[in-house]
């Protein structure tokens, strides 16, 4: 009897040191300074306590900016996702943390690339906006919102893009790159200077130290001239090279007939560098019609009538054939 009493009493002593060893095991379960947990909760609070040697690595949740901050390196720095959500203004933005997640000066995004030179750099195309909705996609570049470039596109899908150029403060634009239509585009809102930063006082203004300030070049050899505009897009003048270029040629038209050239001093030469004379020619001079002369004729050469001379007085001169005719009306 005594034997059998031992045994049960050896088992009750056995399970209960069992069930001792399976409580110590649970004690795993809890908090430890290492291991996975499901959840973590960390208790919001603010100031957080100064950061250093014994702390590295110690994690709390600042509850005036929302975020979690590490101690790293004697300072609090953002968690080791450089992006951080700002419940103040609901933005989001990139630590200013180096690789290593260490306060840095120069944070930089890359996009398919993994060496980025910029704040972003983007390898491929970018796209900005939303081109379903029909509302306007814009980049605006420029630290200073009164001086800043805009690159937009209005209307969603198929609106017209441009680009505007600001350095002041009202609401418009000062100068805008615009498309206006297939293969045409417009410059709006003031004058545009080329080869020079002074102040152009005309819708276009060129200036160059060379030569050749300007090139009008053809591709057909056909016409090749400039157009003048009424304010109706009506031409009235074209002056440029004739078709085959061959002639250069002055053309008033649609309602504009004269031409003049204005001045109270000035001489116009043909084939003379220097003129002496509101018009002087070195050459010949064919006039089909009548010539009229408020003056006299200084001729250094021939000249040859098919027709007669008359004067003012009533008198003319013409050769009839046989012989010069000398009379008075």
């Amino acid at each position: 009897m005594r034997k059998y009493l031992f045994i049960f009493f050896f088992i009750i002593c056995l399970a209960s040191w069992a069930h001792a060893q399976q409580t110590i095991t649970l004690s795993t379960y809890y908090p430890a300074p290492f291991g996975s947990y499901e959840r973590l909760r960390l208790v919001p609070r603010a100031p957080a306590p100064p950061c250093n040697a014994s702390l590295e690595g110690l994690m709390y949740l600042n509850n005036t900016t929302d975020e979690i901050e590490i101690c790293l390196n004697g300072a609090w720095v953002p968690s080791l996702s450089p992006w951080i959500h700002s419940s103040v203004n609901d933005f989001v933005y990139l630590a200013n943390l180096d690789k290593d997640n260490n306060a840095g000066t120069n944070p930089r995004v890359g996009i398919r690339t993994n060496s980025p030179t910029q704040s972003l750099d983007v390898v491929g195309n970018a796209t900005v906006g939303d081109n379903t909705n029909g509302t306007s996609r814009e980049i605006l570049m420029g630290s200073d919102p009164n001086a800043f470039i805009e690159l937009r596109q209005t209307g969603g899908s198929g609106g017209t893009p441009y680009i505007d150029f600001t350095n002041d403060n009202a609401t418009n634009y000062d100068m805008r790159l615009m498309l206006v239509g297939d293969d045409a585009l417009a410059i709006d809102g003031g004058n545009v200077g080329i080869g020079s930063t002074v102040l152009p006082t005309a819708p276009l203004h060129l200036r160059s130290a060379t030569d050749g300030i300007c090139n009008l070049q053809t591709t057909d050899n056909t016409w090749l001239y400039t157009q003048w505009l009424d304010s109706a897009g009506t031409r009235r003048l074209r002056m440029g090279l004739n078709n085959g270029l061959t002639a250069f040629e002055i053309q008033p038209e649609n309602g504009t007939a004269n031409m003049i050239l204005g001045g109270t001093g000035g001489f116009v030469g043909i084939g003379e560098a220097a003129p002496v004379a509101k018009l002087d020619v070195q050459g010949d001079v064919n006039v089909d019609g009548t010539l009229v002369v408020n003056g006299d004729i200084d001729a250094n050469d021939d000249i040859f009538v098919q027709d007669r001379i008359e004067f003012d007085g009533g008198g003319y001169i013409y050769d009839d054939g046989w012989q010069l005719i000398i009379g008075h009306n």
